[in-house]
């Protein structure tokens, strides 16, 4: 649901939740993307929408330093000009946020709700992982 914005696809996701419970609980290392899954389900995390243009430094270096850490339930999305009337139609509560030319703001939000921007990769994280102390700190090598 957080993907697509198309709640039916919450409702799908409880069935296969509960229709597989039984078989993946016997072999759960079979079902490593479904357990991926039922994660992201259980505990909703934090989008990041960065608003800029994709391939302006700013944004380069923002979509890198994601990448380097272990973040699970975190959403990564890029507002342009562009895609501004798409995103906002799965994910409303970025039809707000500004895109400045030039420049990359990321913006933290939970549960439609953006509450803290930031340009650097440590305040992003931090900000992200507010209200989820059990959030693991890890840097993948890159």
């Amino acid at each position: 649901h957080r993907l697509t914005g198309d709640a039916a696809w919450e409702g799908r996701a409880e069935k296969l939740i509960r229709g597989f419970a039984g078989t993946v609980s016997a072999q759960p290392a079979a079902f490593t993307w479904f357990l991926c899954g039922l994660d992201l389900a259980l505990h909703r995390g934090s989008d990041v929408v960065i608003a800029g243009r994709p391939e302006t430094a700013g944004a380069r270096n923002i979509l890198s330093g994601l990448r380097r850490h272990y973040a699970p339930g975190l959403l990564t999305m890029v507002k342009s000009e562009e895609n501004a009337h798409r995103l906002a139609r799965f994910a409303g509560y970025t039809e707000r946020l500004q895109v400045v030319p030039g420049k990359a703001t990321a913006h933290i939000c939970r549960g439609g709700a953006c509450s803290g921007t930031a340009s650097d990769i440590e305040t992003i994280l931090a900000l992200a992982k507010e209200g989820f102390p059990d959030a693991p700190e890890a840097e993948v090598d890159s």
